[in-house]
């Protein structure tokens, strides 16, 4: 869901601009252990036994062993090339950048344990406003030098940086139109220029002790309230710093501002449908219609990498990125597409999850597979997160990590050239009964547990959440891999994909069902027949425990030339034994 307000919290930004915006009483604005990255199978893990008794809850399916040519009947298989990590701007390739967001001081260090690339601060750190205090003024890099300094130290080469435009002195208007007025269209093009020069490597007026280009730059943060001026000005905009950017570097990318999109996929349009798909999306999140967004695909000429917000649920990312590429594939183009902001599954947002009854622009909307006869048990749940229910607790953090984990998969195969992963950090007062869960489960989805160090900005870790480990675990499984191959079992609420590099090849497989699943419900699955792994399987568990730094295996032999693995909502990873 969308996030809207005035001001920026110290941790879970995002999920505290949609919180307020969300409050009846407000007015809405325009606006662990380090995770191996090459461990052979077995390696330093801790062999356990699948629970006994565990039941088919459906026929088994078949999945194929080898990989067959592409044809539309049941065992067809789609191919992306996907290596997981890569150089920085090293686009000549196709893979995908996993990253973290939002980034803050004090992290680098242990973020960097997960092996993983890619990185993303807050963008309100770098308004241009922040950065230049008027028009006489310097340009002030101490933070986004220390900033920079500090992930790259730790091995980040891929930061993505986010250029917001908000400038109290320079905007048209500072709540409405984010857009230089014309007499400062000049600062603004030395602005944008001046931080790409400085951190492009390339010898020339460059931040001392630069390590790596930054070559990820977005102009806006979201197409949607946080780029509210018309799409024709924010456009003319965008022109302007795609040509002083690119005059100061020869490597920089430039991504629009995000697109904000998912809930017009609900009904999983096509071709001929989206236009009353985006129609009838709820206006508190598509603040810019379909129109506005064609009119920003419309000039290829003025960005690199098209860039959207995976901000729901998961299957959101293949339907948005399938879109994107029919709107690009009619205006004869074809480019790298970006998740620059990713949030877990909300199951509801831009509203109280607490108020159940009244009119529909009052109450909170929906993110599938939440439906509207379950809006009183969404109530109970985050009653019992509000209050502290442990239990509940535990199994947020868990469907955190699971929900993270298949955004990350999903991604890989739909060929998405880089996905930051979210929330780095959690802001412990938006858990308050005040803000009436207005944000759904991305109020609780923060990886770690931070503290602020008195008189500064550094972070400490308090606690370090399931999802940290189930990333790295995910990460260290696409290092690897060569290509991602989706698997048709003949069950749509089966996904399978087949991760091959190095000579030999992983499953990650989850049952995704379509009914909404709170702790204490029975968790649906089903059964999946798995041929050609051998005369054993190892049977790899997401690691989505409080506490657990490695991932639980189990060793299946096989029976009749197949191993039969039950699946559920959570991720598997299932490997020749």
């Amino acid at each position: 869901m969308n996030r809207s307000s005035v001001f920026r919290s110290a941790v879970a930004a995002c999920v505290c601009l949609l919180i307020l915006n969300a409050l009846p009483a407000c007015s809405p604005l325009p606006e662990p252990a380090q995770i191996p990255t090459n461990r052979a199978a077995g390696e330093n893990m801790p062999q356990t036994t699948l629970p006994a008794g565990v039941t088919a809850a459906t026929q088994p399916a078949t999945v194929p062993t080898t990989d067959a040519p592409a044809q539309t009947g049941p065992a067809a298989e789609t191919s992306t090339s996907a290596p997981a990590q890569k150089n920085a701007a090293d686009f000549s390739n196709p893979g995908i950048i996993i990253g973290v967001e939002y980034a803050s001081p004090g992290m680098a260090a242990k973020y960097s344990e997960l092996g993983i690339t890619g990185v993303k601060p807050y963008p309100s750190d770098f308004k241009w406003g922040v950065m230049q205090s008027g028009q006489c003024a310097k340009i002030n890099f101490d933070t986004l030098d220390q900033f920079v300094a500090e992930y790259q130290n730790a091995g980040f080469r891929d930061i993505m940086l986010p250029l917001h435009p908000a400038c109290g002195w320079a905007n048209v208007n500072s709540v409405t139109n984010f857009t230089p007025k014309p007499k400062f269209t000049g600062h603004f093009e030395k602005w944008v220029s001046a931080v790409v020069e400085r951190y492009d490597l390339d010898g020339n007026a460059d931040m001392p002790g630069l390590r790596y280009p930054v070559n990820l730059v977005e102009i806006g943060v979201e197409f949607s309230s946080f780029e509210p001026e018309p799409a024709a000005d924010y456009i003319k905009m965008l022109e302007r710093a795609y040509k002083a950017a690119h005059a100061a570097s020869k490597t920089v990318k430039i991504l629009h501002s995000a697109f904000l999109a998912g809930s017009a996929f609900i009904t999983d349009p096509g071709p001929g449908e989206y236009e009353a798909a985006f129609a009838a999306a709820d206006k508190r999140i598509m603040y810019h219609s379909l129109a506005d967004i064609r009119q920003v695909l419309d000039r290829p000429d003025i960005f690199d990498i098209v860039n959207f917000h995976a901000l729901c649920y998961p299957g959101e990312i293949e339907q948005t990125v399938r879109w994107l590429k029919y709107e690009m594939g009619l205006r004869h183009y074809s480019k790298p597409v970006a998740v620059s902001d990713t949030s877990v599954n909300p199951f509801l947002g831009y509203g109280s999850a607490l108020k159940t009854e009244g009119d529909a622009g009052q109450l909170a909307i929906l993110s599938p597979p939440a439906k509207e006869e379950d809006r009183e048990r969404l109530k109970a749940y985050f009653l019992r997160l509000i209050n502290g229910d442990e239990t509940a607790i535990a199994w947020v953090h868990t469907f955190c990590a699971t929900d993270m984990v298949k955004k990350i998969f999903l991604s890989a195969h739909a060929g998405v050239l880089t996905i930051n992963t979210a929330f780095m950090e959690e802001f412990a007062p938006s858990k308050s009964m005040l803000f009436g869960a207005a944000a759904g489960n991305s109020i609780w989805s923060g990886i770690m547990l931070t503290s602020v160090k008195p008189f500064s900005n550094q972070r400490m870790i308090e606690e370090v959440r399931p999802a940290f480990y189930a990333i790295g675990q995910a990460a260290s499984r696409l290092k690897n891999c060569t290509s991602v191959v989706k698997v048709d079992s003949g069950d749509e609420n089966v996904l399978i994909y087949r991760l091959i590099g190095n000579g030999g090849f992983v499953y990650v497989a989850w049952y995704e069902p379509d009914i909404l699943i709170l702790p204490g419900d029975s968790v649906p699955g089903k059964n999946v027949a798995f041929t050609g792994l051998g005369e054993k399987a190892v049977i790899e568990e997401m690691i989505g425990t409080q506490g657990q730094t490695q991932p639980a295996r189990s060793v299946l032999s096989a029976q009749n030339g197949s191993v039969t693995v039950r699946l559920t909502y959570v991720p598997q990873y299932i490997m020749p034994g």
